[in-house]
């Protein structure tokens, strides 16, 4: 736990909105945490849908390349500040008494008693198996599991998300013109530059631009508790799938 509560990098903000947003919503009626505020935190963090939604505006963000447009990183830390405001809102309406140990650790505040709580130290073991599967229109399925041999997905008892790491290359078509800055030529790995996405679920879908469709999805996940990121699994072998 540091002395600052939120993350001041990008990357770091986007996991610590996903966890805390996910954490509030699920512990609302013990924290005590009003319908208005609740609902005005949602609304904030909003989704792929909403233009002026933090989902939204990341996504862009992610999705421009090279040197970032000056219009698209203010309109997120537009949001990134509209997020920062309405949870530390909560966080203060949240009497002190109320606060848990796991509260304090999740979401990176001094609030109540003084912290007990053993830190984990021992990575996430659990391997991963992935299918991916192009639906059409640029949506793609994402099923992990831990067995190979089970039908079952679902996130292990040892994690809390899947973090799926992936980039658009080229496939057996190739770059046009206007795609250059786009579409990249390889990718070798998960720490290669790759757009990162997390899910409670096990069953996702990563909707990507119709742009895309004939160049190939490479990705790569792992299982992660974002609240100890140094503990993820291991990377599943790549895949590599056409965008249909």
């Amino acid at each position: 736990m540091t002395d600052t509560v939120f993350p001041s990098s990008i990357a770091d903000k986007a996991a610590y909105f996903f966890k805390s947003t996910n954490y509030l919503t699920t512990n609302a009626t013990r924290l005590g945490i009003s319908a208005t505020n609740l609902a005005k935190m949602k609304e904030i963090y909003g989704d792929d849908e909403h233009e002026n939604s933090y989902v939204y505006r990341k996504i862009n963000y992610d999705a421009a390349s090279g040197r970032k447009d000056t219009l698209i990183t203010a309109r997120l830390e537009e949001s990134s500040a509209k997020m920062i405001e309405i949870l530390t809102i909560i966080y203060n309406d949240i009497p002190a008494s109320v606060w848990t140990t796991d509260d304090r650790v999740t979401l990176n505040r001094k609030t109540g008693l003084p912290k007990t709580h053993t830190i984990p130290e021992t990575p996430i073991k659990e391997k991963i198996f992935i299918d991916v599967d192009p639906r059409g229109n640029g949506l793609i399925s994402i099923k992990a599991r831990s067995d190979m041999e089970s039908t079952q997905h679902r996130v292990p008892d040892t994690a809390k998300q899947v973090e799926i790491r992936y980039a658009i290359i080229q496939g057996k078509f190739p770059i046009t013109a206007d795609m250059v800055d786009k579409v990249r030529k390889t990718c070798i790995g998960p720490n290669d530059g790759c757009v990162s996405v997390l899910s409670t679920k096990a069953t996702f879908t990563v909707q990507l631009d119709a742009m895309f469709i004939g160049y190939n999805f490479i990705c790569w996940c792992r299982w992660i508790d974002i609240q100890y990121p140094t503990l993820a699994g291991e990377w599943s072998e790549t895949h590599n799938n056409m965008i249909s």
